[in-house]
């Protein structure tokens, strides 16, 4: 079966730009293990990583943080674009940057309305945009009394 996760450690249910480029796709999304997979639509017939479409703007998560958003640029960004990039993006669309990434991935977080998003995610310097998510610490497990 071939498979392609969409998004490292992605949680994310991703909302298409134009249902219809999707209902001729040939692959399904599948959700499995707490993440969203596309898959072959025909199973017979594998599709190429490279062939398929880039969802390029992604929400639904049930915990995502409302008007807070990562913008992920493309590879090949460098550490100075992505300080330009971002007060591009400031001063264009009034976002408000909380952290700028330059490590393994180059981008930031940002507060901005999801219109905002959705139109930063069309910048061909960016590769997608997502939702930020709430991730609490798992609870302790309650203590078990010892039988004596």
């Amino acid at each position: 079966m071939n498979k392609l996760k969409l998004s490292h450690k992605s949680l994310w249910k991703s909302t298409a730009t134009s249902s219809a480029s999707q209902a001729s796709a040939p692959f399904k999304l599948v959700e499995r293990d707490g993440a969203i997979y596309k898959e072959a639509a025909d199973t017979n017939d594998p599709v190429a990583p490279s062939k398929l479409p880039q969802e390029k703007f992604m929400k639904g998560h049930p915990r995502a943080i409302p008007g807070e958003f990562i913008v992920i640029l493309q590879r090949g960004t460098t550490e100075k674009q992505v300080d330009t990039i971002a007060q591009e993006f400031v001063e264009e669309y009034g976002i408000t940057i909380q952290k700028i990434w330059k490590a393994w991935a180059r981008g930031f977080s940002a507060k901005m309305s999801e219109s905002v998003a959705l139109k930063i995610s069309q910048d061909p310097r960016v590769d997608h945009v997502t939702e930020s998510v709430n991730f609490s610490p798992i609870d302790e497990p309650k203590k078990s009394t010892p039988i004596q």
